[in-house]
């Protein structure tokens, strides 16, 4: 929600949309973020990885970067198969995503968690700033 102090807000918003229609088509995962009031939960869709092949960075309390190396559950190019692919759709290289978020979050209290493919990351709305931080995938 924009406000009339922030004549571009909505443009930015606009834009924001427009970027991220489409995403999946650009091998990007799709996510989604929940503002519950005290925080900001960030839902992502990264199946087939380890907890240890997902880092989650937070950086000037609005920028959320998102990496997931290459999957090891899925085969590799190298590993022999008898069986040719029909269709092969499942990603099996490393993946990268930053969000703007829409307000600013503080990295004490954050967590993340991975279950069954979705990466759930609770970012709580701050009390003062802070220079960044490295949150742990459990």
């Amino acid at each position: 929600m924009t406000t009339k102090d922030d004549p571009f807000g909505e443009i930015e918003q606009v834009f924001d949309q427009l970027t991220q229609f489409g995403s999946s088509l650009a091998g990007q995962f799709p996510v989604d973020i929940l503002d519950d009031g005290d925080s900001l939960v960030v839902i992502a869709e990264l199946p087939g990885r380890e907890p240890a092949e997902i880092t989650v960075e937070l950086a000037d309390g609005k920028k959320l970067t998102i990496e997931a190396e290459q999957s090891s559950a899925t085969t590799t190019e190298s590993e022999e198969t008898t069986a040719s692919y029909v269709i092969r759709e499942r990603s099996r290289t490393a993946v990268s995503r930053t969000l703007t978020l829409p307000e600013q979050v503080t990295e004490e209290g954050t967590s993340a968690t991975y279950d069954d493919g979705i990466l759930r990351v609770s970012l709580p709305k701050p009390t003062e700033e802070s220079d960044g931080t490295t949150i742990p995938v459990e």
